[in-house]
């Protein structure tokens, strides 16, 4: 597996993937795509498997504390590990930036996402409200 910076060139992948990946309020679209990667280029990662596009990661460091915006796997590349693999190759760049504190948002109703943070050491801290467009909390792990 390999872990290659994102360029606009993959933005068709990305999208076709937020729109089987996610509902109409948590998907991202271009201007959405194009303002992360403006601005936090560096954390801003697509997954290759044997060279194939098979997901992408989204993370960044703001205020000294790291933030986990997105993760996403096509549906045929899920359940093999590879979720693990984008959370540590993460949590490996954010240790190597002496980041100290690494939080993420997660739907509550999204148990699979919710038990691959809590396997890679991420602690309930609360719940938040009106995290996502269409309003629904969101579950604050840290």
């Amino acid at each position: 597996m390999q872990f290659e910076h994102v360029s606009p060139d993959d933005f068709n992948e990305i999208l076709a993937l937020e729109s089987s990946s996610f509902n109409q309020y948590d998907m991202m679209n271009r201007e959405d795509l194009d303002w992360y990667l403006d601005k936090y280029g560096p954390g801003f990662y697509k997954i290759l498997e044997t060279g194939v596009f098979a997901g992408y990661i989204l993370f960044f460091i703001q205020d000294g504390e790291g933030y986990m915006e997105s993760i996403a796997l096509d549906r045929k590349f899920r359940g093999r590990g590879i979720a693990d693999l984008a959370v540590e190759f993460m949590i490996t760049k954010m240790k190597n930036e002496n980041v100290p504190v690494l939080k993420l948002h997660v739907r509550i109703e999204n148990i699979a996402a919710r038990a691959l943070y809590e396997k890679h050491g991420f602690i309930l801290a609360g719940t938040e409200e009106g995290i996502y467009a269409d309003g629904s909390p969101a579950c604050v792990y840290s």
